[in-house]
């Protein structure tokens, strides 16, 4: 029979063979297996991952290009052309600001041109006392009787020397003239005449 003071010493002699034994079969006790991502046989296709596009940012739709002014019309033709252009001035049928355009003729005196018609000789003009001799000595070389063009056969037979009602006919028939020398080209005049009338028209 063990003494009582001997007890204690078996007890704790036992408790030490039993830890012994305890401890390895605990740290072979598995754990838990973790959950994890199986890994794909080598030369498996591999799924393609979803790639997040940025989205670009939206584009305002263009606006329409503001229209340019359109340009402001061509102004007309003035009815100064024919002197601008050295063509003679038909002084029984220009308008006024035509007239005007005459070297020293302004709009008083392209009125009384105007005014003193009907001329049957440039030097009517001074007979008549519409402009004075130095101011038709400016202009005689650009003033004109008659218009090869426009001109009836009546006009032309009363201002262009020369020139009676054949030749009138003739002339309008032969119409139109680019020049007055296409008089001649065309066989309408001779050389002759027209040489004594081609300081009185205009075309």
């Amino acid at each position: 029979m063990l003494k009582e003071s001997a007890m204690p010493k078996f007890l704790r002699l036992a408790a030490a063979v039993l830890g012994l034994f305890a401890v390895p079969a605990f740290a072979q006790t598995p754990s838990p297996a973790t959950p994890s991502t199986p890994l794909a046989p080598r030369g498996a296709p591999v799924a393609p991952t979803a790639s997040v596009v940025p989205r670009a940012p939206p584009v305002a739709p263009p606006t329409a290009a503001t229209p340019r002014p359109a340009p402001a019309p061509a102004p007309a033709a003035a009815a100064t052309a024919p002197a601008a252009s050295g063509k003679r001035v038909n002084i029984n049928t220009a308008a006024e600001p035509e007239l005007d355009t005459l070297p020293g003729i302004g709009p008083v005196r392209g009125a009384a041109i105007v005014a003193g018609r009907p001329y049957a000789d440039l030097s009517d003009l001074v007979t008549k006392k519409i402009l004075t001799q130095a101011v038709f000595d400016g202009v005689k070389n650009r003033i004109a009787l008659a218009n090869i063009n426009t001109s009836t056969a009546g006009e032309m037979e009363k201002t262009l020397k020369g020139i009676g009602d054949v030749r009138s006919k003739a002339i309008i028939s032969g119409r139109p003239y680019a020049t007055p020398q296409d008089l001649v080209t065309k066989g309408v005049l001779t050389q002759g005449v027209y040489n004594g009338m081609k300081d009185l028209v205009t075309y």
